[in-house]
């Protein structure tokens, strides 16, 4: 009979007896036949007189419509006709009445309207409950019941609520398996597996462990089979959550051979389920080739499944995707960008059916594909898969704002991306949404997207709005107390200081940053490294500020771990000890602590040297330096032909591997260590050798190699210089003298100007244009005056000594002019002017004159030493001893007397205060003064002498 023509039968009664017949009933029907039409109209059949038998055949009828229109994915109709159902069973027959709630909870869940799902299924259970206790075998049907209420009680966030109808369907067939009863038990060790999963789902993992063994413990009494083998997979899961990887992979592995002994064909899936978990299981512990050979197991079977079933694709999809991942551990990225580029397209096809259930998968899959092609280089592909994902995390996201954390992910990755490509802008744009998007929904990994926005701005010398980044992050660490994150955002946040020339803000955050890797490595001596390299920055960040032994106790430290860690073989550690040793000899050189920095230096050599001999490209350039800085160590502590030997290894190992600017660097440095030695002309040709290099480089890469090309040729000329060639020296100078003005470096300018001035004076050239150019860049008469006085000095070195007075004579012109200025202007330019003035006349033979010119130094020292004696009484004694002298040579010994008697005067008073400083200078004077005396036939003379002679032989028994 058609639903048609009971429906009509039904409102006859009703319009007949309304009092017996429901017209909200009646009303329903109405609307059903509304909406469905031609349907559920049939041809008139008998009329049936039973009213009873009208309800009980519409009930029956409806039914089976709503599981029509259920298949059909019709949920509104099929609410529709299951309310009436349930209308129908109202009063009736309770378990009818139960099982038209249950069926009536369907459609309300597919609709979204879940409180009222929860409200008919508590209904229903709590129905089927009462039923139990009149009858046992109904606990048959409250467990059946029990399975989607609790679930769906978990989806709704009610975990407790759904712990407790899994406990009361424990609690009620318990009893029953144990009176034996045997129809009790699957449905006892099913509703045990799910109070299991809820008691864990409830952060008792113990007790659901407990639980699930206890549920196995019942499938193996039922002889095994496909219950066993899940709740195995179940136990295995909540293992894993336990921490108890071994035991999660023995327990999967029970699992496979259970559904190995399954039989064929239904089985297939759950033995490529079982294979598939028990490579989870391998993976967990790292065990790659293990977990491939049983996903490889399981691949032979997915493809049969999926020709013979559609509805295994999801399932396929899931496979190849986890076999990608061990593929690209085992490091075949090929292989496992194939594979994921296959289980995408599932994906592609899965979501294109059924968006609602598969979108999210497809989205997660392009991720997962944009790591593999990363992992090839191919980034570029990755940015077409992240591009795809985004568009779909924000459809999901525009229904449900739980998908919120995943797009931002997913931007985060396209950033990383970007930033290989080197498109650096639009990687910030996506940093920058990912970090908003983080905010707007509190995830956990928003400090460390800013940790990465400080980075990609650090590394584009944005380091303002880097510094600003990086600073949130440490505080979104403090506060969340994530110390191995904060350590390293720290460690970060001191670099861009540092490069900011923030040396303060640099130490503190490096000094925090140390001891935030402190307290890991007190709990895990596995933070050595990290704590090395920390100390190790920080050590060059004290350095920058002065605090060299601050910086020395930090790098030694480092030093101190790395040396515990460190094996031959170690390349990355063998590296990290070098530097750190190089770092520290350079510290202890500028202590003045040239011995220990020897030491350390040699040290960092002989790791260099084994480095080298595991890896000659990546370290023979760190080997060179190093050689290079023993060099000026060995220099300084005056050991010549070994610092020559050093340096000429260096240039050595900067030919082999063909670095043209370190092998620059290396002969700049040997042409030092050979004009040490005196070898000059080993010295130019070092320097020639450099200064091509240089000029090959300043051609492509002005900075740097302009201004090192610019101090070879002022280097170079000063050989010359030396050798008596400043013909060969001038053009030499004047090639620096335009590097150094085009670069705007006027204090370079300046050094290279006065040695050009110095070898125009040497040649006889005109110097005026030279002098007004040192005068304009100095800006400063004094400063020009002390420059010219410098110049003239070096003149009077070699016997040029018209030159060097025209010079004097200059410097006393602009010392006139700076006077007009500033008449208050300190003396000592003035001062060395005469005192060079003086060296000149008395060269000359000019006597008197040279008297009258240190006559004028002296009385100008004199207010000088009287009121800081501390710093002016000894120079005071040095110039008054010059003055005896050239009044003695002008035969004016009794004038001479006077002042070489203040001389003694004045180095007997220093003596008392300092004898190993002034004693010598105190025998100098005495023997003047008694030479002096005896020329004047003075009886003084001799125990003057006697004196002088007898302080003398007291030195040398010092000595």
């Amino acid at each position: 009979m058609s639903i048609g023509h009971l429906v009509a039968q039904y409102q006859a009664y009703a319009a007949a007896e309304p009092e017996r017949f429901s017209m909200t009933i009646s009303e329903s029907l109405d609307d059903l036949v509304l909406r469905l039409g031609d349907e559920i109209h049939g041809l008139e059949q008998t009329v049936i007189a039973d009213p009873d038998i009208v309800r009980d055949e519409l009930s029956r009828s409806l039914k089976a419509l709503a599981d029509r229109l259920a298949e059909q994915g019709h949920p509104d109709n099929e609410l529709l006709a299951r309310r009436i159902v349930l209308a129908l069973s109202e009063g009736r027959d309770r378990l009818q009445l139960a099982r038209a709630l249950s069926e009536l909870a369907v459609p309300l869940t597919a609709l979204g309207r879940l409180d009222d799902a929860v409200s008919v299924r508590r209904r229903a259970f709590r129905i089927l409950r009462t039923l139990a206790k009149e009858d046992v075998t109904r606990w048959l049907d409250v467990a059946a019941e029990a399975e989607p209420y609790s679930a769906l009680l978990v989806h709704v966030g009610s975990v407790l609520d759904a712990m407790m109808v899994c406990r009361q369907t424990v609690r009620g067939l318990a009893p029953l398996v144990e009176m034996g009863l045997d129809w009790a038990r699957e449905p006892y060790a099913r509703c045990l597996l799910r109070l299991a999963q809820r008691v864990a789902e409830d952060d008792d993992l113990k007790e659901g462990i407990r639980l699930a063994e206890k549920s196995i413990e019942q499938f193996r009494a039922l002889g095994g089979g496909y219950g066993l083998a899940l709740a195995l997979n179940i136990l295995s899961n909540l293992k894993v959550d336990d921490g108890d990887l071994a035991g999660a992979l023995t327990t999967s592995q029970a699992a496979l051979e259970v559904a190995r002994n399954l039989a064929d064909g239904d089985y297939r899936m759950t033995l490529a389920m079982a294979l598939q978990t028990t490579a989870l299981r391998h993976a967990d512990l790292e065990q790659w080739n293990q977990a491939h050979e049983s996903l490889i197991e399981a691949g032979e079977l997915f493809p049969l499944l999926l020709a013979e079933d559609s509805g295994a694709a999801p399932w396929y999809a899931s496979f190849l995707s986890n076999l990608s991942q061990v593929q690209a551990k085992l490091g075949d990225a090929d292989a496992a960008v194939e594979t994921m580029e296959r289980a995408t397209q599932l994906y592609r096809d899965l979501a294109r059916q059924d968006p609602a259930a598969y979108l999210s998968e497809l989205a997660l899959s392009l991720v997962n594909l944009s790591h593999r092609h990363a992992a090839i280089g191919q980034h570029a592909k990755a940015v077409y898969a992240l591009q795809e994902s985004i568009k779909h995390y924000r459809k999901l996201r525009k229904e449900d704002r739980e998908w919120t954390s995943d797009l931002a992910s997913a931007h985060r990755f396209l950033g990383d991306q970007l930033t290989a490509l080197g498109q650096h802008e639009p990687a910030l744009n996506e940093t920058r949404a990912a970090i908003k998007l983080y905010r707007e929904c509190a995830d956990p990994h928003l400090g460390e997207s800013l940790k990465i926005l400080g980075t990609r701005l650090h590394n584009l010398g944005r380091t303002e709005e880097s510094v600003a980044a990086t600073a949130e992050a440490v505080e979104i660490f403090r506060t969340a107390g994530d110390l191995p994150q904060l350590a390293h955002a720290l460690f970060n946040l001191a670099i861009t200081h540092n490069v900011s020339d923030e040396i303060n803000e640099a130490v503190r955050s490096g000094r925090e940053s140390v001891e935030s890797y402190q307290r890991l490595y007190d709990d895990d001596t596995g933070w050595a490294v990290a704590l090395a390299n920390a100390l190790s920055f920080l050590g060059s960040v004290l350095e920058r500020a002065g605090q060299f032994d601050h910086a020395i106790t930090a790098v030694e430290r480092a030093v101190s771990l790395l040396e515990r860690l460190y094996e031959p073989g170690d390349d990355q550690l063998g590296a990290d000890l070098a530097r750190a040793l190089h770092n520290l000899s350079r510290y202890h050189e500028e202590e003045g602590r040239l011995e220990r920095a020897l030491e350390h230096m040699r040290r960092s050599i002989s790791l260099y040297g084994e480095l080298t001999q595991q890896d000659r490209d990546r370290f023979r350039p760190r080997l060179a330096s190093a050689w290079l800085s023993l060099a000026i160590y060995l220099s300084r502590l005056g050991e010549a032909e070994e610092a020559r030997s050093a340096a000429a290894l260096a240039v050595d190992l900067c030919r082999e591997t063909g670095a043209r600017e370190d092998l620059a660097d290396a002969l700049f440095h040997l042409s030092n260590r050979e004009a040490d030695l005196g070898r000059t002309e080993e010295c130019v040709a070092a320097l020639s050798a450099a200064l091509e290099i240089y000029e090959e480089l300043s051609l492509v890469q002005p900075d740097p190699y302009l201004a090192r090309m610019a101090m070879s040729l002022d280097n170079l000329a000063t050989r010359y210089s030396s050798q008596g060639d400043p013909g060969r020296a001038l053009p030499l100078l004047e090639r620096a003298a335009d590097i150094w003005g085009q670069m705007d470096e006027t204090g370079q300018l300046a050094g290279t100007l006065q040695r050009r001035l110095f070898v125009q004076s040497c040649l006889g050239h005109d110097i005026e244009e030279t002098v007004e150019r040192v005068t304009n860049i100095q800006q400063d008469l004094a400063v020009t005056v002390r420059t010219l006085n410098d110049v003239a000095q070096e003149l009077i070195g070699v016997e040029l000594l018209d030159p060097a007075q025209q010079l004097l004579a200059r410097a006393s012109g602009l010392w006139e002019i700076h006077l007009l200025q500033q008449p208050d202007a300190e003396p000592f330019p003035y001062i060395h002017l005469l005192d060079s003035r003086a060296t000149i006349m008395f060269r000359l033979g000019l006597h008197e004159e040279a008297a009258a010119a240190e006559l004028g130094v002296v009385e100008l020292f004199e207010p000088l030493a009287k009121e800081d004696p501390v710093s002016y009484l000894a120079v005071l004694a040095t110039v008054r001893a010059r003055l005896a002298d050239y009044l003695r040579a002008a035969g004016r010994n009794v004038e001479s007397l006077h002042h070489q008697r203040q001389v003694v005067e004045t180095y007997e008073k220093l003596a008392a205060s300092d004898p190993s400083r002034y004693r010598p200078s105190l025998v100098v004077s005495l023997t003047d003064l008694g030479e002096l005396l005896r020329d004047l036939d003075d009886d003084d003379a001799d125990p003057v002498l006697t004196r002088a002679a007898t302080l003398r032989a007291a030195l040398s028994g010092d000595l």
